[in-house]
């Protein structure tokens, strides 16, 4: 385990003790401390687990992104709706309701023939859908993930991390990280490589969960975006313009895209307090009336600024 005697971010050694946690979706052994850094507000955990540690709470058995599957239907259905939402048709009350379910990636980023990168891909189930824009889609996944999506698709995926991944630089048109940077070991690292990799004016696009939210505030450790240990750091929207002036980005755009799953998944661990089988009982986070009834308190999250989750636009500056 790594013990940080700066902050990743910027520098500080005055840290404060959040909280400590464990593993809730899977419950594998150990308590893991979150602490924040005094002078940036950056949650991480500290000290961080070593690699091998961190497997144990990837499952390829399980892991949602490691074993994603694309059903006939639903793989029509949302290209549809990626087509409707990103085009320059399509209702625009349709696309308001649309709007927390797709990531950021609009038509001024979708390229013709353009380099799309997405880190931490999983089985590719994201380039699948970026394909039908005509993109040429590469992926790193460092988990072992399921490869049939990659095969019948004939997707670019290298079973590597981003750090090792052996790309040129000034390759990529567009990098997506879609909930990604949060597992990074460092994310300012990744961030610098990810500069390196992208042309001149390209663009990172992240998606990732943020701290100064209303859920955070309502279900403290049991706020499900907490995902201990897996997330070993939590942003805010003010650390990540911090660290694109560090690594040399400018933020175009930033919009909070949370749904309702961040309010049933966390009732879901307040009300489950003894048996916490997260995966095994989606009655629950997963029930249409009560997505029904949590997603308009979603909607008024995201609309302040307090949503548990935000996506962000990053031009690489010249």
């Amino acid at each position: 385990m790594k013990s940080f005697d700066s902050c990743d971010l910027c520098g500080g050694n005055e840290f404060e003790f959040i909280l400590s946690g464990r593993d809730r979706i899977y419950n594998v052994p150990g308590e893991y401390n979150l602490k924040k850094c005094l002078k940036c507000g950056l949650f991480f955990i500290d000290p961080q687990p070593s690699k091998e540690e961190l497997a144990k709470h990837y499952p390829s058995s399980s892991y949602y992104s490691l074993r994603e599957s694309l059903p006939g239907w639903k793989k029509r259905l949302v290209i549809l709706l990626y087509k409707t939402f990103y085009s320059g048709n399509g209702s625009s009350m349709l696309k308001f309701v649309l709007f927390p379910l797709f990531p950021i990636v609009r038509g001024t980023r979708i390229l013709p023939s353009g380099k799309l990168l997405d880190v931490g891909c999983g089985s590719g189930k994201f380039l699948v859908y970026m394909r039908h824009f005509k993109m040429d889609c590469y992926g790193v996944e460092p988990g072992v993930f399921d490869k049939r999506i990659a095969t019948e698709y004939g997707l670019k995926i290298e079973n590597t991390s981003l750090l090792e991944a052996d790309y040129p630089d000034i390759f990529f048109d567009v990098i997506t990280l879609n909930y990604v940077l949060e597992h990074a070991a460092s994310p300012f690292v990744m961030l610098k490589k990810i500069h390196r990799l992208l042309k001149p004016d390209g663009t990172a696009i992240i998606a990732i969960p943020q701290s100064n939210c209303l859920a955070f505030n309502l279900f403290g450790e049991r706020w499900v975006q907490l995902d201990i240990p897996r997330h070993l750091f939590i942003f805010q929207v003010k650390s990540i313009g911090e660290y694109a002036r560090r690594t040399d980005f400018k933020i175009e755009t930033i919009r909070f895209n949370s749904n309702a799953f961040q309010f049933l998944g966390s009732l879901f661990y307040l009300f489950n307090r003894k048996r916490e089988k997260f995966l095994s009982d989606q009655t629950f986070y997963e029930n249409p009336l009560f997505i029904l009834l949590a997603t308009p308190f979603a909607y008024f999250a995201n609309l302040f600024s307090i949503g548990d989750q935000f996506e962000g636009v990053l031009r690489k500056q010249k």
